[in-house]
């Protein structure tokens, strides 16, 4: 096996690729090739001809002559890279520069990968990561890195990866060949995906934000409740979990320092008062310097607290760290990013959005489960979504899991009428792990059955 590993800077590849090949040794050998494994850069990038000049030298070096003087080929091999370069800006590619040629005919002939596989990551922990290196990249610049090197991933795939006698069904598995992988998805869920890929790849659907509102009101029940669905079948099966980027905390942090602006505000708007002149316009100039002083250079922690909470989870993942709190990170950046003509229209709910549909594109099924904390409250807003995008566009297959005794909702419009019966797990008492069990037991079974006719489509 074979694997082009790409991916932006602030991702730890290395660190990810040690843990690879410490589970594949125990199949059989392993090797990884660091293309920029000879490519040292100063404090300031040099221009993007010399960039790609210098990053060629170190592919050469580091992977071309290495794997042309193999006699025996590993098992596992992996080849890391960047396929994009960010410098003011700026995009930069060695899959379109002068050495464009040089290199994909270097993979087509030699290489030969079964797999372009990018990894992603939250853009505020790449960011803390880049600051320590010197560099330092806004979380919007992040974010438009990160399309870049899967646009660009899914190229390399189309051009590089040979798919003869594979007969893979591009329409309903686009990516089959070039999937895309959160750092902290689990090492067994990555393994599995091209090394048993007749066991159903699933993405699991359940409500986000409502669960994180009903923790903080000291409700902990639904978020235990979706742990336990997504720990369950994440052990069975492959499975895409979209809390595994987890960028929405981002919002809460504008959030909570506008309310504390507030409450600061008040006190200043008093303290105008006794200090300014009775005069409404002095007031409000001095109000204005409070707020536009504050917002200016202000900077924000994200906490462990504010992440969906995964205990011991990061243990079992790509990655392989404990979340850690991430100081200073820009106010104006994080508005930059969180700010639209609405909320479903910020660039990081786009972002979201369209990321998890591709993570339903990458999946054989999708997974549903309907909390019983929800009871009147109808479908959630991103679940929703996410069911009408794999019915109507990815045309998977869908199971949803939901307590009649309490979910009245499952039968609403404009979609919910149009599931069939054999698609619903219906069991009382979901609050109750036991109750759970079944009901997961039951969905497996289903998707264990149905696993023949989803293989059928994938291999037509």
């Amino acid at each position: 096996m074979r694997i082009v590993l790409t991916g932006h800077t602030g991702l730890s590849k290395n660190r990810i690729v040690e843990r690879i090949g410490n589970f594949a040794r125990e199949f059989g050998t392993f090797q990884h090739f660091a293309a920029e494994g000879r490519l040292h850069l100063g404090p300031a990038l040099p221009s993007s001809r010399d960039l790609m000049d210098a990053w060629w030298e170190s592919f050469e070096k580091s992977v071309v002559i290495p794997w042309t003087q193999l006699k025996d080929k590993p098992k596992l091999s992996i080849l890391s890279m960047h396929l994009s370069w960010q410098v003011q800006s700026h995009f930069f590619s060695p899959a379109i520069s002068r050495h464009a040629a040089r290199f994909t005919d270097f993979l087509t002939t030699e290489y030969r990968p079964d797999y372009v596989i990018t990894l992603i990551d939250d853009i505020y922990r790449c960011q803390y990561k880049i600051r320590k290196t010197g560099y330092n990249f806004g979380l919007g610049e992040l974010l438009r890195w990160r399309n870049v090197e899967v646009l660009l991933s899914d190229m390399l795939a189309d051009s590089t990866v040979d798919n003869e006698g594979r007969a893979i069904d591009a329409k309903l598995f686009p990516y089959e060949r070039s999937p895309v992988f959160a750092v902290n998805h689990p090492l067994s869920t990555f393994m599995r995906y091209f090394q048993q890929s007749e066991i159903p790849r699933i993405y699991l659907s359940y409500p986000i934000t409502g669960p994180r509102k009903k923790l903080d009101a000291g409700d902990k029940n639904p978020m235990l409740e979706i742990n336990h669905f997504r720990n369950y079948f994440s052990e069975k099966f492959t499975c895409f979990d979209p809390v595994t980027i987890d960028e929405r905390p981002l919002a809460f942090l504008e959030q909570r320092y506008e309310r504390n602006l507030a409450e600061t505000a008040s006190v200043q708007f008093t303290k105008a008062i006794e200090e300014q002149p009775p005069d409404r316009d002095a007031r409000l100039h001095h109000l204005q310097n409070f707020f536009r002083q504050s917002r200016h250079d202000a900077t924000v922690e994200l906490t462990k607290s504010d992440r969906w909470p995964r205990e011991g989870e990061h243990q079992h993942t790509l990655l392989g760290e404990e979340p850690q709190d991430i100081p200073n990170i820009s106010l104006r950046q994080i508005v930059g990013v969180t700010t639209g003509i609405d909320r479903e229209n910020s660039e990081i709910d786009r972002q979201i959005r369209m990321r998890d549909f591709r993570l339903i594109d990458q999946a054989d099924c999708v997974v549903i489960y309907r909390p019983t904390y929800l009871k009147q409250e109808g479908w959630s807003g991103g679940t929703q979504a996410e069911l009408i995008y794999a019915q109507t566009q990815a045309k998977k297959a869908v199971w949803v899991i939901t307590d009649p005794s309490v979910d009245t909702s499952l039968n609403d419009g404009p979609f919910g009428q149009d599931l069939p019966p054999g698609n619903r797990i219906e069991v009382n008492g979901l609050s109750e792990k036991e109750n759970r069990i079944k009901a997961f037991e039951q969905a497996a079974s289903l998707i264990a059955d149905n696993t023949r006719e989803i293989l059928k489509r994938k291999l037509r």
